[in-house]
């Protein structure tokens, strides 16, 4: 977070940002202003060599705070049409899928979103401006989990992986920015949590790891 080559911890509470020191455990932290959330996400957002702070977890907010400055670039709050491409959907509180899955060497974020409304919707923003890009419309549900970006199928283009209900989606972003195709879609016994991938077989594959409600743990490939 300061530049010293060692990695620190950040985590927020109510409206405080906080991060402590890697090397002694020295606590810094600075008021938001607003409910943080409990999601974050550390990176260098816009390519200036110093990192970035995107925020998804206060429901009805996603925000990309500058840390040296201490201030907002970006924010989406909610609301109850996704129709509206000026004002995005609320955030489930889960961590997005950040990456740059349409090639441009900018970086996109992809999430699943629950708006106000009779559906949900799978939504991608530009990391550098909050602005929506595309939706695509999923079945409604109170349970959605986060996002994960991974070439599922080794054919060197980024999938984001994450379930809805009882139902794990794969979507592969399309280059155009025009949305995304559904690649396929895997309905298991019960309500879903977030998933995992890992390589389980050590043959450079993916597997994809599920754990349900009904107290089972699923591996998909």
């Amino acid at each position: 977070m300061d530049g010293d080559g060692l990695d620190d911890i950040i985590f927020t509470y109510s409206q405080y940002i906080y991060y402590m020191k890697g090397d002694s455990g020295e606590q810094v932290n600075y008021e938001y202003g607003k409910a943080a959330g409990n999601s974050s996400i550390v990176m260098d957002f816009d390519g200036c060599g110093k990192p970035e702070i995107l925020f998804a977890g206060d429901p009805g907010r996603l925000a990309l705070l500058d840390n040296e400055k201490h201030k907002t670039i970006w924010e989406i709050m909610s609301t109850s049409d996704i129709n509206d491409h000026s004002s995005p959907v609320m955030p489930n509180g889960l961590q997005p899928a950040v990456a740059d899955f349409d090639g441009d060497g900018k970086y996109e974020i992809v999430m699943p979103m629950v708006p106000e409304s009779e559906n949900d919707y799978l939504c991608c923003y530009d990391a550098l401006t909050g602005e929506l890009m595309w939706s695509e419309e999923l079945p409604q549900s109170p349970y959605a989990s986060c996002a994960l970006a991974c070439d599922i199928d080794g054919d060197g283009r980024l999938e984001v992986i994450f379930t809805v209900g009882n139902v794990l989606y794969c979507y592969m972003p399309k280059q155009d920015n025009s949305g995304a195709e559904l690649k396929w879609s895997l309905s298991l016994p019960a309500v879903c949590h977030n998933p995992a991938i890992a390589d389980f077989g050590k043959n450079g594959g993916v597997q994809i790891i599920v754990m349900c409600t009904d107290g089972y743990v699923y591996s998909v490939k």
